[in-house]
């Protein structure tokens, strides 16, 4: 009996932890805003342990999404390794419809609230056609 009261313990204490994590998560999102909307391109999330979901972890989510996404201020034209594709080809797959003169921002969220814009905009916009192609704006 002690045997399972032990084990029980312990799956409950695991249980906790976990549910402790859930929600503690950092993204990171690729966003574009146009006369159309706004849409989320590509979204990174990880999991922040010890995050108390205030704003004191949203500033330390930010500095994190800038520092893991640097290659969003590459120029659209620049190839994608391994896929030999430009970034503003991947985006407007992505994207999956036409986008005039889209201004790409940095969003970030954490624990699951509301994505708040992180003061980080490509100097470059995004214009896709139709089919989803990369073109010049």
């Amino acid at each position: 009996m002690a045997g399972l009261s032990s084990f029980l313990l312990v799956a409950v204490g695991a249980l906790m932890t976990a549910s402790a994590q859930e929600g503690q998560d950092c993204s990171c999102l690729v966003l574009v805003e146009d006369a159309a909307g706004q849409a989320t391109l590509y979204e990174k999330s990880t999991t922040v342990l010890g995050s108390l979901c205030t704003d004191a972890d949203y500033d330390f989510c930010a500095d994190l999404c800038k520092n893991e996404m640097n290659q969003f201020n590459h120029t659209l034209d620049s190839k994608v390794a391994p896929f030999n594709t430009t970034v503003g080809q991947t985006l407007c797959e992505r994207a999956k419809r036409k986008v005039t003169d889209g201004t790409l921002k940095l969003g970030v969220s954490v624990c699951h609230q509301d994505v708040r814009e992180a003061g980080v905009e490509n100097k470059q916009k995004l214009c896709c056609d139709e089919e989803a192609r990369y073109v010049d704006c």
